[in-house]
């Protein structure tokens, strides 16, 4: 306290101080207490023994006899652990409780777990606080000293080791129909005659506490120590901390509070059961998705607009007859707001025989969106409440699929996409309506023809929106193109949707011509010589089309020609297998030359090659055919002809005179007739000028070829004579050596020469001769 100048009045009131220290003592009491509870307070002085984890508060207070205000006594506490004669202070200021009325917590340096945090100084009372533990065993003495008179008072504690007991309190469990067994805690509710079996366990006290049983009739007035006069009752007692109690044939004189009392020496526990009359509610719950109109709450029901359902609430058991309410939520978890009958609701309830049970309907009409949602139903009665597990009236999901092909790259999912490389593409899968609301995945297939999710990343970016999701391709390459899905999901089920991102069919020119004859691959272009092979294969591709396209063919004679079928005709056989189809040919003939085209085609477009299959040219021989001489006689005229014996297609004929002038139908003295792969030349009176070779030329796809005939004027004279000899002349060799005329006989020697002379002697023209013979004695030549 200050009072007047600062330092002076200081050093007074410590001299005053100490004049009137004398007049302080501690007041306390010698009594022993033996405490067995968890909370102990009592006063210096008095000694203490319980057990280890119990918490100590010590009271004390001083006899304030003196006068002077100011007067301030030194005071300290201090503590001698077990077996310790030497006391280990514990430093801090107590305060007469004059000069503070209010409580006060103080420092306090703490040299030993078991002293508490603080002092609380409760007028008109000083006390000390000591927690002990499990660790806490034997005898602690504590004093609290005022010096100057040096009066002391002391504590001794003991803390023996051990617990107070706890009994185990849980909820009841339900056992065999007529029997319910449960520990203490529970509420027994019971109709009447079945058997309740309670258990009483301590499974803390150390040692395990004894247990006693007592009753309290309908849970009001005196108890009563159980057996007694209780009928059906039977205790059997473990002898280890635990007992059971059971009830044989529940009445309504069983009905009150069970109480279970454990005692060690240490402490006590209580703790009750209640027997009940009556049962309280239980709501038989649906489950999975109802395909009925009328099903049992817990059960969901996927309900089209415009439909009328029914959800059943029983309450089979119940005893009085609860009470069932309704309640809706646009989500499972709430919040749940009251349904009453009006509007699309409709609800009746009605009791159950003997005032048990309750069957309660709620009528939900002409359902529309805003009756989707989640419906409980809530049953109550005096013994308890129970609320049943939602039933969910919602709607199946349905995309709003799109159709046809989409040139601009944005749509909806059913729709065919038209992309072209680095385009962007956007496909939208819209939920038209499901409840709840449903979650989204987005799928392509791979290569492999496999289905594989689709996130966010790289040319791929996923929106979703509630009932809407967005997939968008950006900078589309080859490797996105294909065939993507769309899934919705909710509890009612899925709805699928495909789009393909594609690109129109393409086709390789000319195809792949493959021979068959020796296997090797051609790249022939839109032709093929067959004059060296005569079986082959045309194989259709489709090398840009996604999805790849489908192939067909058609054959025609000329490029522009009708077009037919190809049908196997001529040993030709189409395959059309995708876009790898295939024509073979096998021993080709004349008539299987021609165009063979084919079409490569998909949803997004087609593509043509054709395959023109042919042979070199080859002319006819034979009497009047190219190739033939011919003697003209001045004035007469000579038809030449010109025809294919082989290849495809046939070439225009070519002539051309001796002088190398081509005759055209126009030429002077000539004569053309024109006619399918043949032509004819006429030469229409022959002058000497129209005399020589005459060539005819044609040409295709493989080659050309040329033939030559010479024509030459006829000469007018008689036939040959032959100028015979005498059939007497015998002509001998001389000198080896022999000549005579036909006709004549020769005697030759082995060796000689023979020379035999034949003249025409009446021919104009030069005559050809031939010579025979026969073999001697024989007339055959």
């Amino acid at each position: 306290k200050m009072r007047g100048g600062v330092l002076y009045i200081t050093v007074l009131f410590i001299l005053g101080s100490y004049a009137q220290r004398d007049n302080f003592v501690i007041e306390g009491n010698d009594n022993i207490v033996t405490s067995v509870v968890q909370f102990n307070e009592f006063n210096f002085g008095s000694n203490w023994r319980g057990p280890a984890q119990s918490t100590v508060y010590i009271n004390y207070r001083y006899d304030e006899a003196a006068t002077n205000e100011f007067g301030e006594p030194d005071q300290s506490f201090r503590y001698f652990p077990p077996g310790e004669t030497v006391p280990i202070p514990l430093t801090f200021s107590l305060i007469p409780e004059d000069f503070l009325a209010d409580p006060l917590v103080f420092p306090v340096v703490q040299n030993d777990p078991r002293i508490c945090a603080g002092i609380t100084k409760r007028a008109p009372i000083n006390q000390i606080c000591i927690q002990g533990d499990s660790a806490c065993n034997g005898g602690y003495e504590y004093e609290v000293t005022v010096q100057e008179r040096y009066d002391i008072a002391r504590t001794n504690i003991e803390y023996i080791g051990g617990n107070p007991p706890v009994l185990v309190q849980s909820e009841v469990l339900r056992g065999t129909p007529n029997t319910l067994y449960g520990n203490l805690g529970a509420t027994f509710q019971v109709s009447g005659s079945e058997t309740v079996v309670i258990n009483a366990t301590d499974f803390q006290g150390e040692p395990r506490g004894s247990i006693e049983w007592f009753f309290r009739a309908g849970g009001t007035g005196a108890e009563t120590q159980l057996p007694g006069s209780l009928a059906g009752v039977t205790i059997t007692d473990s002898g280890d901390g635990q007992s059971i109690l059971r009830l044989i044939g529940v009445n309504a004189a069983h009905v009150g509070e069970y109480i279970a009392v454990a005692t060690n020496e240490h402490g006590e526990d209580r703790a009750s059961a209640f027997v009940t009359q009556g049962v309280a509610p239980f709501i038989t719950e649906g489950s999975g998705q109802s395909g009925s109109s009328s099903f049992r709450v817990g059960a969901n029901r996927d309900v089209n607009p415009g439909e009328t359902i029914t959800i059943r609430a029983e309450d089979s058991q119940s005893n009085p007859s609860s009470t069932i309410t309704w309640s809706y939520s646009r989500s499972e978890s709430g919040p749940y707001s009251a349904i009453t009958s009006g509007g699309p609701y409709s609800i009746s309830s009605s009791s159950g025989s003997g005032n048990v049970g309750t069957d309660s309907r709620l009528r939900i009409s002409n359902v529309g969106s805003g009756q989707y949602g989640y419906y409980r139903a809530t049953a109550v009665n005096p013994h308890g409440t129970v609320t049943s597990s939602s039933s969910l009236i919602g709607r199946s999901p349905q995309l709003n699929l799109g159709s046809g092909i989409e040139t601009d790259g944005n749509g909806n999912i059913g729709s065919d996409y038209l992309a072209g490389i680095g385009s962007t593409v956007t496909i939208r899968a819209q939920d038209l309506t499901g409840f709840p609301t449903s979650s989204f995945r987005w799928q392509r297939f791979n290569s492999l023809g496999l289905l594989t999710d689709i996130t966010t990343g790289g040319r791929y970016r996923i929106t979703t929106n509630g009932a809407n999701s967005e997939l968008r391709i950006t900078g589309v390459t080859p490797s996105e193109l294909g065939t993507y899905r769309a899934t919705a999901s909710n509890a009612f089920g899925d709805s699928t949707g495909e789009s393909l991102v594609g690109t129109p069919s393409g086709c390789n020119s000319g195809s792949n011509i493959v021979r068959v004859n020796n296997g090797a691959t051609y790249e022939s272009g839109a032709s093929f010589d067959t004059t060296n092979a005569n079986s082959f294969r045309i194989r259709g591709s489709d090398p840009t089309g996604v999805p790849t396209g489908t192939s067909s063919f058609q054959y025609s004679r000329t490029p522009s020609g009708p077009r037919s079928a190809v049908n196997g005709a001529y040993a030709v056989t189409a395959t059309p297998i995708g876009a790898a189809g295939t024509i073979d040919f096998f021993n080709l003939v004349d008539g299987a030359y021609g165009y063979y085209h084919v079409t490569n085609s998909n949803q997004f477009g087609s593509a043509e090659c054709s395959n023109l299959v042919g042979s070199q040219l080859a002319f006819r021989t034979g009497s009047g055919q190219i190739g033939q001489n011919y003697q003209v006689a001045p004035g007469s005229s000579q038809a030449i002809t010109a025809s294919f014996s082989d290849g495809f297609p046939y070439g225009e004929i070519v002539w051309r005179r001796p002088n190398g002038q081509i005759i055209t139908s126009s030429t002077p003295g000539y004569t053309i007739a024109l006619g399918n792969g043949v032509s004819q030349l006429v030469i229409n009176s022959a002058r000497s000028i129209d005399y020589g070779t005459y060539t005819a030329t044609a040409s295709n796809t493989f080659g050309s070829v040329t033939a030559s005939s010479v024509v030459s004027e006829t000469v007018v004279g008689m036939r040959p004579v032959i100028e015979k000899g005498n059939p007497d002349t015998n002509n001998t060799a001389t000198g080896g050596v022999v000549r005579g005329r036909i006709g004549e006989s020769f005697n030759v020697s082995t060796g000689d020469t023979v020379t035999i002379v034949v003249n025409d002697t009446a021919g104009r023209e030069a005559s050809s001769i031939r010579y025979f013979r026969s073999p001697p004695g024989s007339q055959r030549f």
